[in-house]
């Protein structure tokens, strides 16, 4: 069933008596000390869990050029004595 057009073509008419909603703009609303030390705490975390991401990477790529793969590339033979 078709659902009737307003009278006026105005979407946002609010003639009809509805308050409107005023919003604070994002990042000029009061924030509490405890919501700022959580924030600061998990911007750290995240820094060090990349960091740590960072390091292990870097670890990954140095050992598999150390690590020997098969018998031509070993750099040293056991049982070779």
């Amino acid at each position: 069933m078709p659902v009737p057009s307003p009278e006026s073509p105005d979407a946002f008419d609010v003639s009809w008596g509805v308050p409107t909603t005023s919003f604070v703009p994002g990042g000029s609303a009061p924030r509490s000390g405890f919501d700022e030390e959580l924030r600061r705490l998990l911007r750290q975390r995240l820094i060090l869990v990349h960091l740590l991401a960072l390091a292990f990477t870097i670890l990954l790529a140095v050992l598999s050029r150390l690590i020997p793969r098969g018998e031509q590339e070993a750099l040293v033979h056991f049982g070779d004595r």
